[in-house]
């Protein structure tokens, strides 16, 4: 289940990533239509901007994180290097909608991000219970189960 996961996280990562580059009003615009149904304040649409590089270059980095997952199971630095990258967004997301203004993009990305940490972590937390199960307690190097003599 996790190399599937992890790969499927690889293509929608890539997909926000493309859409984001190729058309990044239509993110707003979608955003805003739902604001108004909400009664929430609408996110200005500016074009591009310098926070746009940014915004793709992390969905860069969780595509990367995401298909070297999948190559690499065994490994936990993949997953944990996502979930913090994914939690840090989150937090910052939180944060811009309490204090600077209550968008609705701010939620979607704080919920959104926060499943994708709390994914990325949990698969992490599972490879290191697997790679050290039977081995002696303390600093162990992470090695694969399949590599590990019995």
């Amino acid at each position: 289940m996790y190399k599937p996961l992890s790969f499927t996280g690889a293509v929608v990562f890539a997909m926000c990533g493309l859409f984001f580059l190729f058309l990044p009003n239509r993110v707003y615009i979608f955003f805003n239509v739902i604001s108004r149904s909400l009664g929430m304040p609408r996110t200005p649409v500016k074009g591009i901007g310098f926070f746009y590089i940014y915004t793709i270059g992390y969905l860069y980095i969780i595509t990367v994180l995401a298909f070297l997952m999948s190559r690499n199971p065994e490994s936990r630095h993949y997953p944990v290097l996502l979930a913090n990258g994914a939690f840090a967004v989150s937090i910052l997301s939180i944060s811009m909608f309490l204090i600077h203004k209550p968008y609705l993009i701010y939620i979607v990305s704080m919920i959104v991000n926060g499943i994708t940490g709390a994914l990325a972590f949990s698969g992490s937390s599972k490879i290191k219970k697997r790679s050290l199960k039977g081995q002696a307690t303390g600093n162990l190097p992470d090695i694969p189960i399949s590599k590990q003599e019995n």
